[in-house]
């Protein structure tokens, strides 16, 4: 899978850097929100980006090899947790990311275990989703005219439009890979 690297710029504001599959649902929906919004966008590929990564990364693998060879067969930790039974995997975790030519990254590299959709949300209001999938919006004031809360208070039956946010907001989870 390639990869393209989107720079959006909104008039008055500081520039927002992406890295998307190219041509897939995100890259489509971020050009049409640049699109429509009339935000200045700017796309590069990723791969040389990638071989910079890869060139540093085998550096760093080396050296740790040759002055601390016992740190690489070490746990790796994220948030106190035990993430890889080894530190060398997450060497390999990024080159496989960084690998342009692998079709399936996601099923080839270790990935912590990702809740499911019903876990993640388990503890949120309808007004939480609102505000988590429209945050960028809401922190740069952009064509918001009511706030979350305002909006679910406003409708009279928000069932309607509630499963249909719900999807959306299921699939930005699933992108962003919040959830599996």
């Amino acid at each position: 899978m390639k990869s393209t690297l989107v720079k959006i710029t909104p008039k008055g504001h500081d520039p927002e850097f992406m890295v998307v599959t190219t041509e897939s649902s995100a890259h489509e929906f971020v050009k049409s929100y640049a699109k429509d919004n009339g935000y200045e966008i700017e796309e590069r590929a990723c791969a040389n980006r990638f071989q910079c990564i890869l060139q540093d990364l085998k550096r760093i693998e080396k050296t740790l090899e040759i002055y601390t060879p016992v740190v690489l067969k070490l746990p790796a930790y994220d948030n106190g947790k035990i993430y890889n039974d080894h530190l060398s995997q997450c060497f390999s975790n990024i080159e496989i990311a960084c690998d342009e030519e692998a079709s399936e990254v996601e099923h080839e590299w270790l990935t912590p275990d990702l809740p499911t959709y019903e876990e993640y949300i388990k503890d949120m209001t309808f007004t939480d989703i609102l505000k988590m999938y429209y945050e960028n919006d809401i922190r740069n004031n952009s064509h918001i005219a009511f706030t979350p809360s305002e909006v679910n208070n406003m409708l009279d039956d928000p069932s309607e439009f509630r499963s249909e946010i719900e999807e959306s907001f299921k699939r930005y989870l699933q992108e962003g890979e919040y959830i599996q």
